[in-house]
């Protein structure tokens, strides 16, 4: 038997097969994904609902040089499986010339006939809901891997290291006890340093090219998010399938680390989304490495003449919502707590912006600020942050008008955190001539007074 393998032909325009005397050819094609959608999310759609969606996966070959085949068979291997966060209610296959054969477990069409060209897809309707993953503790350093896990620690061409990316993630983790604020240290890097440029399919770059440039799709984020994990000794692995960035469905990449007594969770550094992953995502293939990921493979037997194939380098993605279920999921209480309501012109106004997990796991969040037209915010209005198991966190903000030359008049307006599980709460502030001036001293040491106390409740 002989195996002929075409890994990363990333400029694969078809393949000319010519007379062998084994009669057995497979041909496996390799490539990165091309991630072409927007990294911003509609998160009233995908975060606050459980969703319900028609996924299609479509695929074609063409024969540009005819020979004689005694079987072609093809294959997907980007499939969606039922497990604890999105389930699997229906897949069904097609293909035009219709297939003699389909096994519908393997994913694979036969023909014995060879036609100019092939058409093959599958339709899947499937169900994601949220899944907060119960991670009460998880010992770091991780002391013990077992031997089936080896893979899930080690380097390689793509997921590289050097002393840089060494030094960085060491410093990253050093005050670390628990699993998850480490993993979640290394990933938050990644999101704000890492910039998501499209750069196309042709070649996914290693990690340490990708932490020297700083930029890339969500393939190169993960590779360095592999890497850097593995530095820290953490079981991690890759993970490709599609997600809904703020206008549609394309190609993703994001990572699972292992937990003891839990198993996998997702951490995606390109969505800012740790410890779990919306219900945008849906899965579809993984492996401890980039080139053990196949997208689409073709065997065929060949009795004479030369037989050349050109096929789509990368399968076509059609996916659309078909049903929105709230999940009224709210593991994040916000509370904002201006030091008053009301203050002059010239003064710097402090606020504490209050954020508690109610939940007995670790998680993390995203809290937003709203920007206020004519009034400066100092100290940020976005915000990545984790919480150990009923932990509460606290954002400082001092906020001060733009333009005080008009001192007659009052300013009034409001200010509002959001978070991303669609959370809430807002204030009235007031700027107003007669009010009281703090300087940003002043407002400063005020701040580091204010408090607040969660009540006491179980989510």
């Amino acid at each position: 038997m002989y195996l002929q393998r075409a890994l990363n032909t990333t400029n694969f325009s078809g393949m000319r097969l010519q007379p062998i005397l084994t009669k057995y050819i497979i041909l496996i094609i390799l490539t990165a994904l091309n991630y072409d959608y927007a990294i911003s999310q509609d998160y009233n759609e995908v975060i606050l609902n459980d969703v319900t969606l028609d996924l299609t996966l479509s695929t074609n070959l063409n024969t540009l040089q005819k020979g004689k085949l005694k079987n072609l068979i093809s294959r997907f291997y980007f499939i969606p499986h039922t497990d604890s966060r999105q389930d699997v209610i229906s897949i069904d296959y097609y293909s035009i010339p219709k297939a003699d054969s389909i096994d519908a477990l393997k994913s694979k069409y036969y023909w014995k006939d060879l036609h100019d060209n092939y058409a093959v897809w599958y339709n899947s309707k499937i169900n994601t809901s949220f899944k907060q993953y119960p991670i009460e503790n998880s010992p770091f350093p991780v002391i013990h891997i077992p031997d089936s896990f080896k893979n899930y620690v080690s380097f390689d061409d793509i997921i590289d290291q050097n002393r840089r990316i060494k030094e960085l993630t060491l410093s990253l983790i050093k005050d670390e006890t628990e699993l998850f604020p480490a993993v979640f240290n290394i990933g938050k890097w990644i999101y704000e340093n890492i910039k998501y440029v499209k750069v196309g399919y042709e070649i996914v770059e290693k990690a340490s090219v990708v932490y020297k440039t700083r930029f890339g799709d969500c393939d190169e984020l993960s590779i360095l998010f592999l890497s850097m994990l593995r530095i820290a000794n953490i079981p991690s692995r890759l993970i490709l399938g599609v997600a809904k960035g703020n206008t549609k469905f394309d190609f993703h990449a994001w990572v699972e680390v292992y937990f003891d007594n839990i198993g996998w969770v997702p951490f995606d550094a390109t969505f800012g989304q740790f410890g779990y992953i919306d219900q945008g995502h849906i899965k579809l293939k993984q492996h401890y490495t980039n080139t053990g990921i196949f997208l689409h493979a073709w065997e065929y037997y060949t009795y004479y003449g030369n037989v050349e194939i050109k096929a789509d380098i990368l399968p076509k993605i059609s996916a659309k919502i078909t049903n929105l279920e709230k999940n009224n999921i709210c593991p994040i209480e916000i509370n904002i707590h201006p030091y008053k309501s009301e203050i002059g012109i010239n003064a710097y106004l402090p606020a504490v912006v209050t954020s508690w997990n109610r939940t007995p796991y670790y998680v993390s969040n995203k809290l937003f600020i709203r920007e206020i037209e004519g009034i400066d915010i100092i100290g940020g209005t976005q915000f990545l942050l984790d919480y150990a198991p009923f932990e509460k966190k606290k954002v400082k903000l001092l906020l001060k008008m733009k333009n005080t030359k008009n001192t007659k008049f009052k300013y009034s307006s409001s200010l509002m955190a959001t978070d991303q599980f669609g959370t809430e709460d807002s204030t009235s502030i007031t700027f107003h001539p007669w009010g009281k001036r703090l300087s940003i001293e002043h407002a400063n040491a005020i701040l580091d007074s204010l408090s607040w106390t969660p009540p006491v409740q179980v989510f």
